[in-house]
């Protein structure tokens, strides 16, 4: 059994009336009516929106200067890349900006930062580059609801990243905080 809207692996016990993920309500349903399964649904993708519909994603870049001394920096730069419900068309959404490629046949990493309301996150995307030659662009998409790809494009070839849960993100909503005390 999977949950609804962030569609992590639930076990199957009576104990567990939300999910510890995202704590959208478990629903055992006595019919398994369309009506039942799409009322459900549309209930799933409200909660789905509220929780992480308006996070905003951005993507941390290192910027050099060229100066007569020499290169200076790095500089942190954070792009923006784009907010989780704008990326519900499954359409990959581009940045902008080219980027230099990096010489490497080894795996990079890929900071995503996700910022819902006063909680932020940084996720370090692992990703083979297109190729070492010209520049990359990089794009974000949605894979399944609650979760994103990054994409890069050397002109030739685009490669992607392995899911990014944005519940990895550390963004679970109030509903599954523990109280204190």
């Amino acid at each position: 059994m999977k949950c609804v809207v962030c569609e992590e692996k639930l076990d199957n016990t009576v104990q567990h009336s939300f999910c510890p993920t995202c704590g959208f309500p478990v629903f055992r349903a006595l019919d398994n009516s369309p009506m039942t399964a799409k009322h459900i649904s549309e209930a799933a993708a409200r909660c789905r929106d509220a929780w992480i519909g308006g996070t905003k994603l951005r993507i941390v870049i290192q910027k050099y200067k060229k100066t007569p001394a020499g290169l200076t920096g790095p500089v942190e730069e954070k792009i923006p890349a784009g907010v989780y419900r704008e990326l519900s068309d499954h359409q990959i959404h581009w940045l902008h900006q080219p980027f230099a490629s990096i010489k490497t046949k080894k795996e990079i990493s890929i900071d995503l930062i996700a910022v819902n309301g006063n909680k932020k996150c940084m996720v370090s995307v692992p990703m083979m580059p297109p190729s070492a030659t010209g520049v990359w662009h990089v794009g974000i998409s949605q894979a399944e609801p609650g979760y994103l790809r990054l994409h890069l494009d050397d002109g030739t070839k685009i490669v992607e990243s392995g899911r990014i849960g944005i519940q990895m993100a550390g963004l679970k909503p109030s509903v599954t905080e523990k109280p204190a005390g």
